[in-house]
């Protein structure tokens, strides 16, 4: 059994995000392993403990600054030998490339090598199909599964 840590800003409060979580949860739990959020706040060296980090990266000016400021304030490589997988919450491919530019020489810095992924927030029919597919649990099986034993 492998324990998945969500680091957020805060909890999770829009519907997007929330979506996000249920179905990496559903998927967490069905294959028999456990998920919890932790929010930057309350981030302990006991979190390290966990098999896998999801890094749940908001868009929103001041909670994207907050994320960088505490993952400036890590030590170097403190993720190095850890799966850390690293999600923008939102925006578009636009903040994914400015995001690319300010965050993965940090993310580089503290050991992580997993690119960035955009969970986009959409309200059109046309993007909420994209949205819907991004959030499918094969997805999650094709991203995740190679790096834990089932």
């Amino acid at each position: 059994m492998a324990h998945l840590t969500m680091l957020t800003e805060n909890p999770l409060i829009n519907k997007q995000d929330k979506m996000f979580k249920a179905q990496l949860e559903t998927w967490v739990l069905q294959q028999g392993h456990e998920l919890s959020e932790v929010s930057i706040t309350t981030f302990t060296p006991d979190h390290l403990e966990t098999d896998i980090f999801i890094l749940a990266i908001p868009v929103e000016q001041d909670a994207y600054q907050a994320f960088k400021r505490f993952l400036q304030s890590l030590p170097e490589n403190i993720f190095r030998d850890k799966q850390v997988f690293p999600f923008i919450l939102g925006g578009t491919m636009a903040h994914v490339s400015i995001m690319e530019l300010y965050l993965q020489p940090l993310l580089n810095r503290l050991g992580i090598i997993e690119a960035l992924t955009i969970v986009p927030k959409s309200t059109k029919s046309q993007k909420q199909q994209y949205v819907k597919q991004l959030f499918s649990q094969s997805r999650f099986n094709q991203f995740l599964q190679p790096y834990i034993a089932i």
